[in-house]
């Protein structure tokens, strides 16, 4: 209120005051320093010693008299200085006790209007009626509001005693934004120190202005702005299992720009603790991440041991240079890490913790740089799987482009080459009481390729000269102990290569059909066809003097046994020769939508349907020359429908006949046809999927939520939001809601806003007569608002086969203005209980919440 003291001061100095009646202009105005009749209409500004401009305005009427020495302002008044602005519908200026009083009018229904609402940098004051004395600098503020950081306060009377701190009598701060607040805390003392804190003492919690709780002691509410250290508040939880219990305890550090961390923690009377550690960094485009180390040693009741649960996880991305870049994604778990400290149904569900970490490098000439890494832990048993990568890749290079008359196919002849470094380490086991099985391996994989694509005519040709190798840094050797016919495998160390060659040509072309049906919008449908025929050699490299393969005789049977020397890191060489005949047959169903007269562009045709068929046929081979028969069906473009199915079939039938190397009798396929036998059929299905899903979805109309009685006369003025509120707050009269449309202007259908996505799911894998594999799931995924506050949604999937329902999960999220309300309940399962919560919307005040639950962690 400095202004409001120097523009009084300035009006002090004016010696032509006398009787001055000026009726109120809409443009600022100051009183002049002497009276000017020529235009009483237009703004005067007048120059002080102190170099300031102050602006009156008012609507209505500006009265100054000369004897009292005091000025009224009526209608509309601002009086403005700055930064600092007073309006009010009535400001009374009293010279001679060098005080300013500003206050609302009444309009023709009585109601109180044109509140005084004083602005400072931002921030802004409302109140019945304000007083200031510009020479103490002390000011008062009836029955009046103000604002902080998204929230509000008020009280019976509010004090400024400075810039930055006001006291408050009886006062009130709530997070409410409705004319009547919906809760608030009260305090009979109340200090505010703008964007700092608001201090109550006591605190006295109300709902509906129904007391419910209440502290003897002070409390504090931060208001300052941004990021800002700060304690966490807890939120207490009684349980059966693990006795009293508080959540989320601790410490947030706003450490800079760049990085700010938190430590909390879980702690309960019977159950052990689990600390917490979460921190984030970020610096503009170049690098973010985020990083949680948790830490616990807890059990599920008194009667259970405790466990230690250990938990690291890192997310970091940086751009080193415009195509160099890193990624990491660390996750390192003790055994039943999110089962022994997670609440989230979705982590508990988890058995894998991958960790990935990745470096790629563009250069200018297009060769590509990758290193990646993969760790894969099982949680539950504690199998480790590691495989980092290093892969170099040099583009696409065309060696003939160069020289002269080459406006050919030969222009086209393409050179690529690949190399990869593969290792791999894991130790399984497939359950927690067995040993680990270790297995270590190293390969190298170069890969070059010559790509030749002439054209003859319609046919297309495509020769093909392969020849790949790897490198290994082991090998093993098989032999069988005569004693007692066990199998041993010695592993040898060194560098050992192993290679394969081949060549081929293939040929390709494109055969179509259009039918022009003229219904259901559709112009055109077209049918593509696209057969490849290809024949392929390579050589036979089974012969044990080139190292790749070894063999042993089996004591048991007495017949000799194949064995590939490098495996399982790899497999080249051929054991065979082989000279197939390759057959792919591509077909694909497209329609053209008619066109409509407006339009300028035709419509483009789409596809609605593609099959594939893959087979080879090997001339070389003495049995067994057909090849499995896969398949694959799918629709790519259909919105309303998702559907695709593969499979593999088999023309051989199969045999029980006897394993060359133990004398067990196995199942083998044999070189008759499946159709020889009675029932039999052209062929036996080995293998197949089916998915098929669809979507359906409904908009509704949106719920208007409950209005009140409006202020209307203040909409045009700064502070009109505040004084709107503070207007309807004291003259506050509810609408009654219309239950059974007798006041209604008219009707509505009632509609609720839902989406549906089903998934059918089934798959079967028969290798062997006598065994068989079938699953069969239907997976639900759906959301239903039924009100503008109110939504529903559920997630799951139900085994049709076994009749059971897999990991079922309903959401219900409501929200009561400034109050959120959320229940997550699982009805069956490994993870069955709910969590209710029910807290505050505003974020200065999440620790604000009740909530309940009956969840694994706590019973």
């Amino acid at each position: 209120m400095n202004c409001i003291r120097l523009l009084l001061l300035c009006m002090c100095c004016a010696p032509m005051w006398a009787g001055l009646l000026v009726p109120a202009p809409q443009n600022p105005v100051s009183p002049p320093q002497q009276a000017d009749t020529t235009d009483q209409q237009t703004d005067t500004v007048r120059r002080h010693d102190i170099d300031t401009i102050v602006y009156i305005r008012a609507r209505d009427t500006v009265h100054y008299r000369a004897g009292t020495k005091t000025m009224y302002l009526r209608g509309k008044s601002v009086v403005s200085y700055e930064q600092q602005k007073l309006e009010a519908n009535r400001i009374d200026m009293d010279f001679g006790t060098s005080t300013i009083t500003a206050q609302p009018s009444s309009d023709s229904a009585g109601r109180q209007v044109g509140f005084p609402v004083f602005s400072d940098n931002g921030q802004e004051f409302a109140g019945a009626r304000m007083t200031y004395n510009f020479k103490t600098g002390k000011g008062n503020v009836v029955f009046g509001e103000t604002t902080v950081e998204g929230g509000f306060y008020y009280g019976d009377r509010i004090k400024r005693v400075g810039q930055r701190t006001a006291f408050v009598e009886d006062g009130c701060y709530t997070t409410c934004d409705a004319p009547k607040p919906h809760f608030y805390f009260n305090s009979p003392k109340m200090k505010i120190e703008l964007e700092n804190k608001i201090y109550l003492n006591p605190v006295i919690l109300y709902v509906e202005d129904i007391p419910v709780f209440a502290l003897p002691f002070g409390l504090f509410f931060s208001t300052e702005h941004g990021r800002r250290s700060g304690f966490i508040m807890p939120s207490p939880l009684i349980t059966s299992n693990r006795g009293v219990a508080l959540q989320n305890l601790g410490y947030y550090f706003a450490i800079s720009d760049y990085f700010d961390t938190e430590l909390t923690a879980d702690i309960t009377t019977k159950g052990g603790f689990t600390l917490y550690n979460r921190s984030r960094w970020a610096l503009r485009d170049y690098f973010s991440g985020n990083a949680e180390f948790r830490y616990g040693y807890t059990r599920f009741n008194t009667d259970s041991p405790y466990q230690m649960n250990l938990g690291i996880s890192v997310n970091h991305s940086q751009q080193l240079r415009p195509m160099e870049n890193i990624a990491v994604n660390v996750l390192l778990t003790s055994q039943k890490y999110y089962q022994n400290t997670s609440f989230n149904p979705y982590d508990r569900l988890q058995q894998i913790a991958r960790s990935t970490a990745s470096y790629q490098r563009s250069f200018f000439n297009g060769t590509t740089l990758n290193l990646n890494m993969v760790r894969d832990e099982n949680m539950v048993n504690g199998s480790v799987t590691n495989s980092p990568t290093v892969n170099l890749s040099i583009p696409q290079w065309f060696p003939l482009r160069s020289l002269k008359n080459t406006a050919n196919w030969l222009a086209d002849v393409s050179v690529q080459y690949r190399v990869v470094g593969r290792y791999f380490h894991s130790s399984l086991r497939t359950s927690e009481t067995d040993p680990f099985v270790r297995t270590e391996y190293t390969t190298i994989e170069h890969r070059p390729a010559i790509t030749i694509s002439p054209k003859i005519g319609y046919f297309t040709l495509q020769p093909t000269i392969s020849y790949s190798e790897n490198w290994y840094a082991q090998q093993y050797t098989q032999s069988i102990n005569p004693a007692d016919s066990t199998l041993n495998i010695t592993r040898s160390n060194g560098l050992f290569r192993e290679y394969t060659y081949g060549a081929g040509v293939a040929a390709s072309t494109f055969l179509y059909g259009m039918a022009y049906p003229r219904i259901f919008g559709i112009s055109a449908i077209r049918h593509t066809l696209q057969p490849v025929v290809g024949i392929t050699y390579i050589p036979d490299q089974s012969d044990s003097s080139l190292g790749f393969y070894g063999y042993l005789t089996s004591p048991i049977t007495g017949r000799q046994t194949r064995y590939h020397r490098f495996a399982p890191a790899g497999q080249l060489a051929s054991p065979e020769q082989q000279a197939n005949i390759t057959l792919s047959l591509l077909n694909k169903i497209s329609i053209k939508p008619e066109s409509d007269t407006a339009d300028t562009v035709a419509p483009r045709p789409f596809d609605v349907l593609t099959f594939t068929l893959n087979t080879s046929y090997n001339l070389a081979s003495d049995s067994l020359r057909l090849r499995p028969i896969s398949f694959s069906l799918r629709s790519p473009v259909l919105d309303a429908i998702e559907f695709s199915a593969s499979g593999v079939f088999n023309v051989y039938d199969q045999d029980l006949v006897q394993d060359e190397a133990t004398g067990r009798m196995v199942w083998r396929d044999v070189n008759r046809w499946t159709g020889e036998r009675v029932g039999g059929g052209l062929a036996r299905l080995t293998s197949m999927s089916v998915q098929l899903g669809t979507r359906f979805s409904s908009a509704g109309v949106n719920f208007e939520p409950r209005t009140y009685h409006q202020e209307s006369s203040d909409t045009t003025q700064d502070g009109a939001t505040l004084r709107n509120r503070f207007g309807q707050r004291l003259n506050f009269q509810e609408e009654a809601i219309d239950l059974f449309g007798d006041t209604s202007p008219g009707w509505q259908p009632l509609t609720m806003p839902w989406n549906i996505s089903l998934s059918l799911a089934y798959a079967v894998n028969k290798p062997t007569p006598d065994y068989m594999t079938e699953s069969l799931f239907l997976a639900f995924q759906g959301n239903l608002t039924v009100t503008q506050t109110l939504s529903v949604s559920a997630m799951g999937s139900y085994d049709i086969l076994n009749q059971t329902v897999n990991s079922p999960i309903i959401d219900i999220r409501k929200q009561i203005h400034c109050w959120n309300l959320s229940l997550n309940w699982v009805p069956t399962g490994f993870n069955r209980g709910f969590f209710l919560r029910f807290s505050a919307a505003a974020p200065q005040l999440q620790g604000l919440v009740i909530q309940k639950q009956n969840t694994p962690l706590y019973r």
